[in-house]
């Protein structure tokens, strides 16, 4: 059933693409509230989300956006696969991931507002959003989509092919098919010890967490948390924050975690992460950056409140959220509401790698 939604939706990008090429108009959008556009890798891209850079364990372009430390430190390393090999570790941060957040089934707001006819009888997917403070939607359920996004490889920013996974454009992962995702009880089969974390108690450690994802990262021992938007169970799409940003930032969060305990993405931190990514499946948080593409790109400060007069746009917590760390400072204008409310993310992952 996947490899046909998959099937058909890659054969509408290449039309796309190809209608693109050549001067012609896009495919119609016949949805009333789907929106979207391509991103601009020039434009809405934060690149300073790709730093710090750290080769043979010096910083050698240290950026503006807090380190979460932990890069291999050694001048040299040594690895036996793929090919026994000596080279440099390298730590860098890497686009590798996009991400639709909608409330809208089967809309995708990163292909350019399209909207998926899945025809009668299957919409069973359908999410919800319910209104909230401001007259915008917020609290409810949303579906993610997931795309393999290598940006590096098209800008030709990285030469060492083995730092990076090698794929091409591709929708990976589709949340209106997965019963798991859509039912919170189901959601429990992957992750029985939520029963562990729900009481007060670590829900008030959730705070501390919130404060640290804020300024600088999360609290890696935290791991049932996610910080100023609440807990990270149950796996599934629902959430209730007061903000449609926020929301969608809280069902990401959770989205990301969801993978990594289906074994579907891996570590890429550290100095085991090295030679090959390794097995995680409870994420560390400090190993992602979610930066909002859709419909309004973060790619600079947005609160002159915070960092005014420094004269140097996008500091600290106002670029690059991490996991956990609050929207407040930077959500604002961010939706329009009934016209953009479906969200795309830049999902930035931590390498750390050996190479040539």
């Amino acid at each position: 059933m996947i490899r046909r939604w998959v099937a058909a939706l890659l054969g509408v990008f290449a039309l796309v693409s190809a209608s693109a090429a050549f001067g012609e108009e896009p495919l119609p959008n016949t949805s009333k509230t789907c929106r979207g556009r391509w991103i601009n890798p020039i434009k809405d891209v934060c690149w300073n989300c790709m730093l710090p850079i750290r080769v043979g364990g010096v910083a050698i372009w240290k950026g503006k956006v807090p380190d979460p430390g932990g890069a291999p430190s050694g001048p040299l390393c040594a690895c036996a696969t793929p090919f026994p090999r000596i080279g440099i570790p390298i730590s860098y941060w890497d686009p590798h991931r996009v991400a639709d957040v909608t409330a809208e089934a089967w809309c995708f707001p990163n292909l350019g507002g399209f909207k998926m006819d899945v025809g009668i009888g299957a919409q069973d997917g359908e999410a919800t959003s319910a209104p909230v403070e401001g007259g915008a939607s917020g609290a409810g359920m949303q579906h993610v989509h997931y795309y393999s996004y290598p940006l590096l490889i098209w800008m030709q920013l990285l030469g060492d092919t083995l730092c990076l996974d090698g794929s091409s454009f591709d929708l990976l992962y589709i949340t209106e098919i997965d019963p798991l995702y859509n039912d919170d009880e189901l959601a429990s089969l992957i992750n029985p010890e939520a029963a562990l974390f729900a009481n007060p108690i670590a829900d008030a450690a959730c705070v501390a967490d919130c404060v640290a994802a804020t300024t600088r990262y999360p609290i890696k021992s935290l791991f049932w948390c996610a910080g100023c938007q609440g807990s990270m169970y149950p796996m599934s799409g629902r959430s209730s924050n007061t903000t449609q940003v926020s929301n969608s930032f809280h069902v990401l969060e959770k989205f990301m975690y969801k993978l990594h305990r289906q074994l579907m993405t891996w570590g890429t931190v550290g100095s085991k992460a090295l030679c090959k990514p390794y097995l995680m499946p409870v994420m560390d948080r400090t190993m992602y950056r979610f930066q909002m593409t859709q419909p309004n790109p973060h790619v600079g400060r947005t609160s002159p409140a915070i960092g005014a007069g420094s004269g140097e746009p996008g500091l600290g917590a106002l670029i690059c959220p991490r996991i956990g760390g609050s929207t407040m400072m930077w959500d604002s204008n961010r939706i329009t509401p009934y016209v953009g409310e479906d969200i795309g993310y830049l999902i930035w992952r931590r390498r750390d790698c050996c190479a040539l």
